[in-house]
């Protein structure tokens, strides 16, 4: 019973991530990529569908390694520290990717 309920929350929290990805990608004036943040003037990027597509696409990508990582966790892997090791990484992963790829793309499209 468990196992499911942790599935449930963590594929909601995936949905979540996925989505926002999705509304970014299809926004067509800047996004703000940490909540609070401005985002940033049209005039200031190189190009706002470049931006908002790759902040979209950290977020669906974020997303997706967390359910494939809690699905693996779940289902395939018996040893518990190795299903720790498994959410744990599905929990961390993403948020260095998204820093990561945010720095990424503002060394790349401010002008």
């Amino acid at each position: 019973m468990g196992v499911w309920i942790a599935l449930f929350a963590i594929g909601v929290l995936a949905l979540l991530l996925i989505g926002i990805g999705v509304k970014q990608i299809t926004s067509a004036e800047p996004i703000a990529f940490y909540t609070g943040d401005e985002p940033p003037e049209k005039n200031m990027l190189k190009s706002v569908r470049a931006w908002n597509t790759g902040h979209g696409l950290l977020w669906i990508s974020s997303g997706v390694i967390l359910a494939t990582l809690a699905s693996i966790a779940l289902f395939a892997v018996e040893d518990n520290l190795i299903k720790t090791a498994l959410l744990f990484a599905g929990g961390l992963l993403p948020m260095f990717i998204l820093m990561i790829g945010h720095n990424i793309l503002m060394k790349k499209l401010y002008r």
